[in-house]
């Protein structure tokens, strides 16, 4: 799991924190496990370091979460959080999904496929928080039935000022074959 959140300049201590959580990790290059801040107060922990954030996936699809149905290389319409959120400046209310794993804060974006680009970027997409950014494809089907054994789901739980948003990704196949990806973007 990877935290992403802000530093706060004052004693009002306002964060945003995006947890990552990745099940299945196999083949993908070694990133660094901390950085930031950036130069918006920004830093990043993985789960494995000291301090770092609490592994804590719960199967959401179980707990009342939402389906988002999408296929291959498809952005869902805007899906709202149930609360406002600040990140990068800006206040946003709701994300965009991609079936390639990660979410987008604007509309009119690319799917990302098919795999994750270096960011900051010019070109689209902008604004995005990245799961698993590769070639996924929630619509797989297999031997010539659908996969019912996973999905895409979002679920706001809590209280204010404490509400969690949260999508999962779950038993999503990649395109090209490869193990199954399940991971949370809270």
């Amino acid at each position: 799991m990877v935290e992403v959140s802000r530093v706060a300049q004052s004693s009002c201590l306002r964060s945003l924190v995006i947890f990552v959580l990745a099940i299945l990790c196999s083949g993908l290059p070694a990133l660094a496990a901390t950085g930031g801040p950036d130069e918006f107060g920004y830093v990043y922990r993985d789960s494995a370091e000291p301090d770092g954030p609490t592994f804590d996936l719960q199967d959401i699809a179980l707990l009342g979460g939402t389906e988002v149905e999408l296929g291959d290389d498809q952005m869902s319409p805007v899906t709202p959080i149930g609360f406002d959120f600040r990140y990068y400046g800006i206040d946003y209310s709701g994300v965009f999904i991609s079936s390639n794993g990660f979410l987008t804060l604007l509309d009119f974006q690319s799917v990302g496929c098919c795999s994750g680009k270096p960011m900051p970027q010019t070109g689209t997409p902008d604004a995005v928080i990245a799961g698993w950014w590769g070639d996924l494809d929630p619509g797989e089907w297999k031997n010539g039935i659908p996969d019912t054994t996973g999905g895409i789901h979002v679920l706001t739980s809590g209280t204010t000022p404490d509400r969690v948003f949260t999508v999962q990704f779950k038993n999503i196949e990649h395109f090209d074959g490869g193990p199954p990806a399940t991971f949370q973007i809270k």
